[in-house]
């Protein structure tokens, strides 16, 4: 935990010291920045996230969990907040406890978190690579690290092997953790029961549901479904970096700077989620998005930009974290179901 926190503060370090150095060198000191732009990129980053509301709720409906809408974005919008924990596992934990106090089993809420999860990161990873071969200029590919160089030549192949891996690996790694997790489940009950006093001993059938609580049915048809539905969040990322450039003067709305904002936006998420010690991915992101659009807009004000980035995505995750779970309240919950 030591060695986390000390990796994630030093990242954090390496932010700050380039984002004063871009401060010193007088190139952005008095940059202009119209807040309407901004407001604009939260709403962009806010909405590109419903998708995943969608597919967790399907999930959730077809295993025979039956909750709101409503429910489900809390739990999911208040769990981003997790990501900055580095591990970012608080995120499974804090979207399955929101989940079950509006009836969906732990184990339920759990596993649609970590097929949500690597099904959009899936989905980011192959729209950046389908987009970044002809999007991204020439100045853009010399910033990257040379052994991602190849990726230009073959791209086709590359990016529908990652539509492929996705495919194959969301419903084995869920399916695999849920077996693991249904037998702890069980092996656990069972020591209650067997430590309990004769009339407290629940029926043996009590262990199949602790197993139960952690099965979730996920069709090839409802995944297949999902990362098209997601390449759709992807761009709406990709706009919201758009509104931040646009934020700072630069007249940057055009389809080829959106396609590039998408790949840069795309794949700062998705590869920064993949570095667990870096909490929300903070300095992978920036670094991508920087390398990415540096070569359309320079230097100074791409590394302006994928600093505000990070501010207005973050602001915009605590202020609507904080009215779903404020404002809506107990009332989300109905006698009958639990939920509207």
């Amino acid at each position: 935990m030591v060695l986390r926190w000390g990796l994630a503060l030093a990242v954090l370090g390496f932010v700050a010291s380039n984002a004063a150095k871009l401060w010193d060198s007088g190139q952005v000191e008095h940059l202009t920045i119209d807040p309407l732009w901004l407001i604009a990129a939260g709403l962009a980053y806010t909405l590109g996230w419903l998708p995943s509301v969608w597919f967790m709720r399907r999930l959730l409906s077809e295993s025979g969990h039956r909750v709101s809408p409503l429910s489900v974005a809390r739990a999911y919008y208040c769990g981003h907040l997790g990501k900055y924990v580095p591990g970012k596992a608080t995120v499974v934990l804090i979207r399955a406890v929101m989940l079950r106090d509006r009836g969906v089993p732990f184990g339920a809420g759990a596993l649609a978190t970590v097929a949500e999860t690597l099904a959009m990161m899936g989905t980011g990873l192959a729209l950046t690579l389908a987009i970044a071969t002809y999007a991204l200029p020439d100045a853009a590919w010399q910033k990257l690290p040379a052994s991602l160089l190849w990726l230009r030549d073959s791209p086709g192949f590359v990016t529908l092997a990652v539509v492929l891996l996705t495919l194959v690996t969301v419903p084995a790694v869920t399916g695999f953790a849920g077996r693991i997790a249904g037998k702890l489940a069980q092996k656990s009950l069972a020591a209650r029961q067997a430590d309990a006093p004769a009339a407290e001993k629940v029926d043996d059938s009590d262990s199949g549901s602790a197993a139960d609580n952690w099965t979730l049915k996920l069709s090839a048809g409802l995944l297949i479904q999902a990362l098209l539905v997601f390449c759709g969040a992807w761009f709406l990322m990709g706009l919201s970096l758009l509104c931040v450039l646009n934020a700072t003067g630069e007249p940057a709305f055009s389809f080829n700077r959106w396609l590039v904002c998408t790949a840069a936006a795309t794949g700062g998420t998705s590869i920064g989620f993949f570095v667990l010690i870096a909490p929300g991915g903070l300095g992978i992101r920036e670094g991508l998005i920087f390398a990415t659009i540096s070569p359309l807009v320079g230097a100074p004000l791409a590394g302006a930009a994928s600093i505000l980035l990070r501010g207005v995505w973050f602001a915009s995750e605590v202020g609507v974290s904080a009215a779903l779970y404020v404002f809506p309240g107990r009332r989300l919950q109905s006698p009958e179901t639990g939920d509207q």
